[in-house]
């Protein structure tokens, strides 16, 4: 096994031999992140990080850094058709890792940032299109887009991502970009607390607290409220 890394990490570095392996992966994966300081070009970056990403999390971690430092390489070039051939070789599941990293460090490639995580989303990774759903929400990163973010959201709902279905039925509940709804607001709180997101009882029974003749229906979501958070605590 430690001669199949060995051959693996000398063809996609082809910088000279690497230090002895040890038997453990945190053992080579922390060697790997004092030689990834020596990598130069893309092609040698996205090697390296392709062979990390599908082994331990210290390697994952690393692999994610490495695949920042393209993005940063790149960015400055303000290369987007290299962008799009990178994101076809990522994947979706990189490709949220890559964006979510990118937005948490505030990156100054705001368009840059939304490609990436757009790429996931469009391709069915329900972490992009929440993530979305939340940053044109806060418009701490994007700008403040509720239309935008209910329909990054819908996409994740509909996958049965429970925040998502949550964040969404806030939305309509509250009345944001647009009349308050109601009927959209309760289809959602029940999904999200049929998947354990335990306050979306509290709004259920807030709801029927407004209906007539629904008391019962409000206790009852008030009672479920309460098992949830004992259960979860």
């Amino acid at each position: 096994m430690i001669r199949i890394y060995c051959k693996c990490l000398s063809f996609l570095f082809f910088i000279g031999p690497l230090v002895a392996f040890a038997s453990q992966q945190a053992t080579y994966c922390l060697s790997l992140e004092k030689k990834a300081e020596t990598l130069i070009s893309i092609n040698e970056l996205l090697g390296a990080a392709a062979f990390l990403a599908g082994n331990s999390d210290r390697c994952q971690k690393l692999s994610i850094d490495l695949l920042i430092d393209i993005e940063d390489r790149l960015s400055i070039k303000n290369n987007r058709q290299s962008l799009y051939e990178l994101l076809e070789i990522y994947g979706p599941k990189l490709s949220f890792l890559i964006g979510r990293n990118l937005a948490l460090a505030k990156h100054k490639d705001k368009q840059r940032v939304k490609i990436i995580l757009e790429y996931g989303a469009f391709h069915g990774n329900t972490r992009s299109q929440f993530l979305l759903g939340k940053l044109y929400e806060k418009g701490e990163f994007l700008e403040l887009n509720y239309a935008l973010s209910k329909v990054f959201y819908n996409f994740a709902a509909f996958e049965d991502n429970a925040d998502a279905q949550f964040n969404l039925a806030l939305l309509y509940w509250q009345g944001v970009d647009g009349p308050k709804d109601t009927i959209a607001a309760e289809r959602w709180f029940s999904l999200a607390a049929s998947n354990g997101i335990c306050f979306a009882n509290k709004y259920l029974a807030d709801i029927f607290s407004e209906k007539n003749n629904a008391s019962k229906k409000s206790q009852k979501y008030l009672e479920n409220y309460q098992k949830c958070k004992l259960k979860n605590n």
